[in-house]
């Protein structure tokens, strides 16, 4: 039966724990401590709850079996004594110690995914050294995002499998793609003419230079989608989308030619004329609220 009896765990460490009884112990055996005893020895049982013992915590009140196990383990390993069953069961298989590192990868591994070798802490017998691990980094692996490599952390004791090595992942920014989630967002530049009459565009994508087409009227700040451009989506099907910002170029009178300044009065003089610009639009929007908020400031 694995469950011992509370008061022999308690008798266990008072031996372990006294030098004298421990002597006597060894000498005499169980007998000589109890004849000890009988002749009025010392109190060493006082404060024994939760006091550590060999790297472990035992709690008389608790009545965990493995504590028990433990304890009588650690007693056999030390005097001797127990039975083959129990000198077997400290010799049982333990898994080794899990272990953590960090790993800094570019923005581009973090999309199409790679192998990345890591150094990681390694017991050679007695010796503490460094062993290389190749780790396979997913497509579509986030910043700050850990990776578990089963098998890769320290090894067991007695024949136990070695623990694990979990790996958190930092990925550098980049200067032209930002990222959110699955999703790729840029900025691209366009000429006024571009804007005002449409067009077309190279948008430079996680998957080479692409094609976007540049509808009459945009304005700026407007947002293209190229779908199903963005990042894989990690352990899933599919990828995110990329969303392109427009930004219209106002270029000042310096960087115009003759020609182009030329045709800007003209094109400004037409705006003037017609009565149906959005110049002309806005003017009668900003009046006729102006006057609103005058009549509201006489009542």
């Amino acid at each position: 039966d694995r469950r011992r009896d509370p008061q022999e765990a308690k008798e266990a460490y008072e031996v372990l724990s006294n030098d004298e009884q421990r002597q006597v112990y060894d000498a005499y055996g169980h007998a000589g401590v109890d004849a000890a005893r009988q002749g009025g020895g010392p109190d060493v049982g006082e404060g024994f709850d939760g006091m550590p013992f060999q790297g472990f915590h035992f709690d008389m009140r608790s009545g965990n079996i493995q504590d028990f196990e433990r304890l009588f383990e650690e007693f056999e390993s030390v005097f001797g004594g127990g039975s083959g069953r129990r000198r077997r069961a400290n010799n049982r298989p333990y898994k080794g110690e899990d272990v953590q590192t960090i790993l800094t990868i570019d923005f581009f591994d973090a999309v199409k995914g790679c192998k990345h070798t890591v150094k990681v802490p390694f017991i050679d017998g007695n010796r503490q050294t460094e062993k290389e691990v190749t780790t396979e980094i997913p497509a579509g692996v986030y910043d700050g995002a850990t990776l578990r490599v089963p098998g890769q952390g320290l090894p067991g004791h007695n024949g136990g499998e070695s623990g694990d090595l979990f790996v958190r992942v930092r990925v550098k920014p980049d200067d032209y793609f930002r990222r959110e989630d699955d999703d790729i967002f840029t900025e691209l530049p366009v000429s006024l003419s571009q804007a005002v009459l449409g067009g077309t565009a190279e948008v430079l994508t996680l998957d080479g230079m692409v094609e976007l087409k540049i509808p009459e009227g945009t304005q700026t700040g407007t947002r293209l989608v190229l779908r199903d451009r963005g990042v894989p989506r990690l352990h899933r099907r599919g990828r995110g989308h990329h969303y392109v910002q427009v930004m219209v170029q106002i270029p000042k009178p310096s960087e115009l030619s003759s020609r182009q300044i030329e045709l800007m009065e003209e094109f400004n003089e037409e705006e003037v004329n017609n009565s149906y610009s959005w110049f002309e639009r806005w003017s009668r929007m900003i009046s006729k609220s102006l006057e609103s908020l005058k009549q509201g400031a006489k009542m």
